[in-house]
């Protein structure tokens, strides 16, 4: 998910292959992850500005509408960012290709917090968990309850923090080495259980 350096060396060997077996039709798109990579690492203007004005084809525009977002926010336009997202949902809705949307509720979520919108975040957390629930997405449930949780946890609301996100963490019996589950651990480290009745 967030592995942009990845992401670069995969398109790179699939250049690569794609040269050597002479298989032209696959550049398209890679040139498509290759702008998006431009824009998750370098918030590069001159791909942010391409992204906007060409949203990503098909069932992967949410995922390019989150990265996008995420970069305006970096660069101070989390006003921006929102009205992406706001553009993603609606597609999502006029499409029904809602697989991405528990990330795109929680990167709505990360832009209304650096806007100062609390309330208007948390709801937005919890639309994500919401979603992810109802798809099953557990690791995309873990992301959004580690960032509500983070809130509750800056907020002095540690106890409901770690009821929220124990339970999801303790689903997982593998992948531990992944950045989520590592985030997720490392924040429960910080939070207090439930006082004993």
């Amino acid at each position: 998910m967030d592995d942009w350096e990845g992401v670069q060396r995969s398109n790179n060997e699939t250049v690569a292959l794609s040269m050597e077996w002479g298989v032209s039709g696959i550049l398209e798109p890679v040139a498509r992850r290759e702008r998006l990579v431009a824009v998750a690492l370098r918030c590069d203007a001159e791909q942010m500005e391409y992204k906007r004005q060409h949203p990503q084809p098909g069932f992967a525009r949410p995922l390019h509408d989150a990265v996008l977002a995420r970069a305006y926010g970096r660069q101070g336009a989390p006003e921006e960012g929102l009205q992406i997202l706001e553009g993603s949902l609606a597609w999502s809705d006029e499409t029904g290709s809602q697989f991405f949307d528990a990330e795109v509720y929680r990167t709505r979520a990360e832009l209304l917090l650096l806007l100062g919108r609390m309330d208007d975040a948390e709801r937005s957390f919890n639309k994500a968990l919401e979603v992810a629930r109802e798809q099953k997405a557990r690791m995309w449930e873990l992301r959004a309850a580690c960032d509500l949780a983070g809130l509750w946890r800056d907020q002095g609301r540690g106890a409901e923090a770690h009821g929220l996100l124990a339970p999801i963490y303790s689903w997982f019996s593998e992948g531990f080495g992944t950045r989520d589950l590592q985030v997720a651990r490392a924040l429960l480290d910080t939070l207090s259980p439930s006082p004993a009745v």
